[in-house]
């Protein structure tokens, strides 16, 4: 693999996403790596192994943190969870809902 993240890990945070400089250095490049991982694959990450260490190295540097405070991100914790919400809402997305799942069904069944 390429030492350096190409494509579209290579955009940078933009001005529109600014990283709170009060916020821990662990939850400033998690929220990144999710952001940059939602971006890209229209998803989040299951775990932290999903985003490739060169793109933790590129983050880190454009927040400003050490790449090895990735490892201390919470993935289970209420952190994630706000910072999953914050992006959705910033991008539009919602999580699906029973109805949305009903609507699905529905729709399908008609195309057959």
């Amino acid at each position: 693999m390429n030492s350096r993240p190409s494509g579209r890990w290579n955009r940078v945070i933009t001005p529109c996403w600014p990283t709170r400089p009060a916020q821990a250095a662990p939850s400033r490049l998690g929220f990144a790596a999710l952001l940059m991982f939602f971006r890209r694959e229209d998803r989040f990450p299951t775990s932290k192994h999903e985003v490739p260490p060169a793109v933790v190295k590129h983050l880190a540097t454009q927040v400003g943190v050490p790449a090895e405070a990735y490892v201390a991100y919470d993935w289970r914790g209420r952190t994630i969870k706000y910072h999953r919400v914050q992006i959705r809402t910033a991008l539009g997305f919602r999580e699906a809902s029973v109805q949305d799942a009903d609507t699905l069904a529905s729709a399908h069944n008609k195309a057959r």
